[in-house]
């Protein structure tokens, strides 16, 4: 029986995965979205460009404990596991967080704001 004041680090592991997965949905959606048919008014706006600047902290922030925390303590556990190519995988995404932070900077222009929806969607993909 598991103890209920112990949390289970699969589980959560599992529902970070699911919650940064939807929100890659939703930026890259909406994205398209707006892309496509522009932004009905100002805050909408500024809410799509702070919704995907959260999301890569988020994913920056996830990635960053994964490699320095949870990896580690599972490399104990399960060696088998390629931890070096997950990590490797961080790394990719992190250029792409670079290239979504550097579109959020050139979406601050108002001229510049579906170039900036283009280089953020390619970077979300």
């Amino acid at each position: 029986m598991a103890n209920p004041e112990v949390p289970d680090v699969a589980q959560g592991l599992i529902f970070i995965h699911k919650i940064i997965s939807r929100g890659l949905t939703v930026a890259i959606d909406y994205g398209g979205i707006y892309q496509n048919n522009g932004f009905p008014d100002e805050p909408l706006w500024k809410g799509y460009l702070d919704y995907v600047r959260t999301l890569g902290i988020v994913l920056h922030s996830h990635h960053l404990a994964e490699d320095e925390l949870a990896f580690p303590r599972l490399r104990e556990k399960m060696p088998e596991v390629p931890y070096e190519l997950l990590s490797s995988g961080h790394r990719t995404i992190a250029g792409a967080i670079d290239e979504i932070n550097a579109a959020l900077e050139m979406a601050t222009k108002l001229e510049k704001r579906l170039d900036s929806l283009d280089k953020m969607d390619k970077a979300l993909w």
